[in-house]
């Protein structure tokens, strides 16, 4: 089973909603991981909700209680995807999320620009929406895609 890790970007970025709309109606909290597949490809969708609390939340520089079980995440992931706010207003906000992304995939001993990852582009519908293109200049890494989306419609 191929599983495929949503990371988050910054809070309220769209990744609940999109793993809604490719799991079913789920909760998305805590340390989860659905199965699904689209037509013969298996894959697993993990999530962790510590890693928003954590980097948005806590001032300490140690992971708190419990992160182990994000690493692990980390560790096991095929493919990851990146979800990141379109708005100006949020770019900083991404970009930290990002290093926080690569400091703790080193702490796994892995390396963001080896894994095969998806920066999902979302909310793509808002009037502040930068441009994809320089989105994905910003936000790229030597084995990524790009895909704009609307998490909220489906689009």
């Amino acid at each position: 089973m191929t599983r495929l890790v949503f990371w988050a970007g910054p809070p309220v970025v769209g990744r609940a909603t999109t793993i809604r709309r490719l799991a079913g109606e789920v909760c998305v909290e805590g340390e989860q991981a659905y199965r699904s597949a689209v037509a013969s490809f298996d894959y697993e969708l993990a999530y962790s909700s510590l890693s928003t609390q954590f980097y948005y939340s806590w001032r300490a520089q140690e992971r708190p209680p419990g992160f182990d079980a994000v690493l692990a995440l980390l560790r096991s992931a095929v493919a990851l995807v990146f979800v990141i706010d379109s708005q100006c207003e949020r770019l900083e906000a991404n970009a930290t999320a990002l290093q926080c992304l690569r400091a703790d995939l080193r702490l796994c001993g892995r390396d963001l620009d080896r894994i095969p990852t998806v920066f999902q582009l979302n909310k793509r519908d808002l009037p502040s929406a930068v441009g994809a293109e320089e989105l994905s200049r910003r936000f790229s890494t030597e084995r990524c895609i790009h895909l704009p989306t609307v998490a909220t419609s489906g689009a």
